[in-house]
């Protein structure tokens, strides 16, 4: 499975779409850079933007779905279909089943390895969600 990136970065898309200003993402830069933590984090601890728009990002960046997972009706039919403990070690939910297709939301939905892993578990094929 090959997941699709925009090519314009984290911090330039932010700035882009006037969630934070040039100013901001230059200090995030120079703190994130003392730190080693990732941008995103690095913003959302210094207060620049809301989780949720932070999340909404990183997911047209990676060209997947957004999920807030706070904001899903459980669908006991779909969570039933993946291991309750492989969904918990490996973070995931399964959220919608479309056709033959399921949409699983992620923390990383770039973990190709886990991606293809579900796809032969659950016999059908995947679309990753970014989840928060």
């Amino acid at each position: 499975m090959e997941i699709k990136r925009n090519t314009l970065l984290l911090g330039e898309m932010l700035v882009q779409k006037g969630l934070i200003t040039n100013q901001q993402l230059e200090q995030a830069l120079r703190l994130q850079k003392k730190t080693g933590k990732f941008l995103g984090e690095t913003i959302l601890n210094m207060g620049f933007t809301k989780e949720e728009q932070l999340f909404s990002i990183l997911a047209e960046q990676l060209k997947v779905d957004y999920i807030s997972i706070e904001n899903i009706k459980i669908n006991q039919d779909i969570v039933s279909k993946v291991p309750a403990k492989f969904a918990c070690h490996f973070k995931i939910m399964p959220v919608s089943v479309e056709g033959g297709s399921i949409t699983i939301a992620m923390s990383d939905p770039l973990d190709i390895r886990l991606l293809d892993d579900m796809k032969l578990l659950l016999n059908m094929d995947v679309k990753p969600a970014l989840a928060s």
